[in-house]
């Protein structure tokens, strides 16, 4: 288990800051908060031209990573939140 600072600043050691969370929570915790930077190969503007392709039924994800030049897992990863999730939430509260 790791001790996660909820806020993201590791000298905010107030109890009500902190929480245990496995390594695996602890490091996606620090990228939707902007804390790491993974290596995305989408911008957020092309992560959201994938979904509305995508749901609106005309695109497969193979078509897809082959009109943007990436992986079918790239494309996954986009449609299911694990790339650009913030987005993926806020379109949701949208619909």
């Amino acid at each position: 288990m790791d001790i996660n600072h909820k806020d993201g600043n590791k000298q905010n050691n107030r109890l009500c800051n902190l929480e245990y969370v496995t390594s695996t929570e602890n490091q996606m915790h620090a990228y939707r908060i902007g804390l790491r930077r993974g290596q995305r190969k989408l911008a957020k503007e092309t992560a959201e031209q994938v979904r509305s392709l995508y749901e609106a039924g005309s695109w497969t994800q193979r078509q897809l990573a082959q009109r943007f030049d990436v992986g079918v897992k790239c494309i996954w990863n986009v449609l299911n939140g694990r790339t650009w999730p913030e987005e993926r939430v806020a379109s949701n509260e949208a619909a």
